[in-house]
Protein backbone atom coordinates (compact mmCIF):
# COMPACT_ATOMS: atom_id res chain seq x y z
CA UNK A 1 0.00 0.00 0.00
CA UNK A 2 2.61 2.49 0.89
CA UNK A 3 4.63 1.49 -2.29
CA UNK A 4 1.67 2.50 -4.53
CA UNK A 5 1.09 5.80 -2.78
CA UNK A 6 5.09 6.64 -3.28
CA UNK A 7 4.56 5.80 -6.71
CA UNK A 8 1.62 8.11 -7.16
CA UNK A 9 3.92 10.78 -5.50
CA UNK A 10 6.54 10.37 -7.82
CA UNK A 11 4.05 10.63 -10.64
CA UNK A 12 2.09 13.40 -9.31
CA UNK A 13 5.72 15.13 -9.41
CA UNK A 14 6.34 13.99 -12.98
CA UNK A 15 2.79 15.68 -13.99
CA UNK A 16 3.34 19.04 -12.13
CA UNK A 17 6.63 19.67 -10.97
CA UNK A 18 5.32 21.65 -7.75
CA UNK A 19 7.93 22.56 -4.33
CA UNK A 20 5.42 20.81 -2.21
CA UNK A 21 5.58 17.38 -3.97
CA UNK A 22 9.24 17.36 -4.50
CA UNK A 23 9.93 18.40 -0.57
CA UNK A 24 7.24 15.40 0.38
CA UNK A 25 9.80 12.98 -1.75
CA UNK A 26 12.71 14.53 -0.12
CA UNK A 27 11.37 13.84 3.55
CA UNK A 28 10.62 9.86 2.04
CA UNK A 29 14.11 9.21 1.35
CA UNK A 30 16.86 11.65 3.14
CA UNK A 31 16.84 9.28 5.76
CA UNK A 32 18.61 6.82 3.37
CA UNK A 33 21.14 9.26 2.65
CA UNK A 34 22.33 9.53 6.14
CA UNK A 35 22.79 5.67 5.91
CA UNK A 36 24.76 5.73 2.87
CA UNK A 37 26.74 8.53 4.11
CA UNK A 38 27.55 6.80 7.41
CA UNK A 39 28.03 3.96 5.72
CA UNK A 40 30.83 5.07 3.15
CA UNK A 41 32.13 7.99 5.45
CA UNK A 42 34.87 5.71 6.89
CA UNK A 43 36.00 5.18 3.16
CA UNK A 44 36.04 9.27 2.37
CA UNK A 45 37.31 10.55 5.78
CA UNK A 46 40.65 11.39 3.89
CA UNK A 47 39.42 13.58 1.13
CA UNK A 48 35.64 14.43 2.57
CA UNK A 49 33.67 16.00 5.94
CA UNK A 50 30.41 13.43 6.51
CA UNK A 51 28.49 17.03 5.75
CA UNK A 52 30.06 16.84 1.85
CA UNK A 53 28.87 13.48 1.77
CA UNK A 54 25.41 14.17 2.83
CA UNK A 55 25.73 17.46 0.93
CA UNK A 56 25.82 14.98 -2.33
CA UNK A 57 23.00 12.31 -1.20
CA UNK A 58 21.03 15.59 -0.66
CA UNK A 59 21.35 16.84 -3.85
CA UNK A 60 21.19 13.64 -5.80
CA UNK A 61 17.69 13.26 -3.87
CA UNK A 62 16.24 16.85 -5.23
CA UNK A 63 17.86 16.61 -8.91
CA UNK A 64 18.00 13.07 -10.02
CA UNK A 65 14.01 11.54 -9.98
CA UNK A 66 12.00 9.98 -12.34
CA UNK A 67 8.57 8.22 -12.35
CA UNK A 68 9.80 5.03 -10.69
CA UNK A 69 10.96 4.89 -7.06
CA UNK A 70 13.64 2.42 -7.47
CA UNK A 71 14.94 3.85 -9.88
CA UNK A 72 15.42 6.85 -7.81
CA UNK A 73 16.76 4.73 -5.02
CA UNK A 74 19.30 3.27 -7.21
CA UNK A 75 20.79 7.19 -8.41
CA UNK A 76 21.14 8.34 -4.74
CA UNK A 77 22.63 5.42 -3.85
CA UNK A 78 25.17 5.42 -6.63
CA UNK A 79 25.48 9.29 -6.33
CA UNK A 80 26.24 9.01 -2.64
CA UNK A 81 29.23 6.51 -3.09
CA UNK A 82 30.40 8.18 -6.07
CA UNK A 83 30.77 11.58 -3.89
Amino acid sequence: MASEKNDEIFLLYKENKDVQTRNKIFEMYSHIVRIIAARIYPAYKSIADFDDLMSAGSLALLTKRKNSREFFLILTVLTVQGA
